[in-house]
């Protein structure tokens, strides 16, 4: 009868998950047969029943060809099969779905086929990071750009076009395939994290074909490699902005953006639409540390942020039912006016120019539909999840 030696696994510690949820990793032995087992600390973060999750590893010697089931333990129930499994050059991934009541203390026992496949005894098989879902795996936008990933299915695709000075060289940057991650590379043997980059174009990556785009130079945000957290984020100094090509969008619609407001007393745009379906920081009448959404009504619908921190902000336009979400704390409801976008949407500033950022944020979009409050709160908390805001 023939036996195959005890396979040592070296979890990676810190195993992510749901894009900044972080679990401990304890070592397991796994033998042919068998499986290896993750634990993670959490699975809040918005990963809701039903929602994916991406795992990723390492393996040596023959590659695996499939891995069996996926049994969730711990805080957690059920089963789901692995869908898309890949494993070439060293590395492994699979598509997993959460179970429904996915809660703290979870743990998953992934199950791969090394004992009818593995003719190697050295073959060895580790965990690496499993991701979250991105935004757009939660809602479907009419236009999303961000430094990272827009869902699971855009890993690996291009995110910005960014240039180095005085643009001799502008050159694509990707997401990581296998964390949605923005990968930092050289533009034109430049680096970005001691030159001065500018962002020329975001992409949009729902698919829409709506580009957040600026041909002038001066007019840019910059690319500021390590901004909060080791991630990446956009810089608006006061006269940079970026914005798609004109569209029509009316309410009921969502916008839903991060952000940082660090210097100014004026009115500053973060994300508005033509028409000015606007979400932008006060000039001081509702307070300096506030939020508002604006269409039309100018006295309406503020919440309260901190100009010098980063917040997550989710502005629901849908007339006498709109509110906004700041941080997870969702607003009364009121009524910001029944403007909607006409001329495409503008990042950093609002659609006449007057009122510009000074300031940061990762990623922007808008939702052709009204959020319900769970939903918002779900999605601040993916992007509370991944960036650590």
């Amino acid at each position: 009868m023939r036996t195959f030696l005890a396979l040592l696994l070296s979890l990676l510690t810190g195993l992510a998950f749901a894009q900044g949820g972080m679990g401990p990793g304890p070592g397991t032995r796994h033998s042919a047969g068998g499986g290896h087992t993750i634990a993670f600390s959490t699975l809040a973060n918005g990963s809701t029943g039903g929602s994916p999750i991406a795992g990723s590893g390492t393996y040596a010697g023959t590659a695996p060809t499939s891995l069996s089931s996926a049994t969730w333990g711990g805080g957690c129930s059920g089963s789901s099969t692995p869908a898309g499994f890949s494993a070439t050059g060293g590395t492994w991934s699979a598509t997993f779905t959460v179970p429904s009541g996915a809660g703290s203390g979870c743990t998953i026992t992934i199950v791969d086929n090394l004992s009818a496949g593995a003719t190697s005894p050295g073959v060895t098989i580790s965990a690496g990071p499993f991701v979250g879902p991105g935004p757009g795996d939660l809602q479907t936008f009419a236009v999303w750009g961000g430094l990272r990933a827009y869902s699971i299915a855009m890993r690996g695709t291009k995110v910005a076009n960014v240039c180095n000075v005085s643009d001799a060289t502008c050159a694509d940057m990707f997401s990581s395939a296998s964390t949605g991650a923005l990968v930092i590379t050289t533009i034109g043997g430049s680096d970005c994290a001691v030159v001065v980059c500018t962002v020329k174009t975001l992409y949009d990556q729902t698919g829409n074909a709506k580009d957040l785009t600026n041909a002038t130079i001066a007019n840019r945000p910059t690319l500021v490699v390590n901004c909060n957290n080791s991630l990446p984020c956009l810089n608006f100094n006061g006269s940079q902005s970026l914005q798609t090509a004109s569209f029509t969008l009316n309410q009921p619609a969502t916008i839903s953006a991060t952000g940082i407001r660090t210097s100014g007393v004026t009115w500053q745009g973060l994300v508005a639409g033509g028409s000015q379906m606007a979400l932008y920081f006060d000039d001081g009448t509702l307070g300096l540390n506030t939020i508002s959404m604006y269409a039309g009504n100018s006295t309406c619908c503020s919440a309260i942020q901190t100009n010098g921190s980063w917040h997550n902000f989710q502005a629901i336009y849908n007339t006498t039912s709109s509110f906004l979400v700041v941080d997870g704390n969702v607003s009364g409801m009121s009524n910001p006016g029944t403007f909607f976008i006409t001329t495409g949407v503008y990042y950093g500033k609002e659609s006449s120019g007057t009122f510009v950022l000074t300031g940061r944020s990762t990623e922007m979009g808008v939702i052709p539909s009204a959020l319900s409050s769970a939903s918002a709160t779900a999605l601040d908390a993916n992007q509370h999840a991944y960036w650590g805001i």
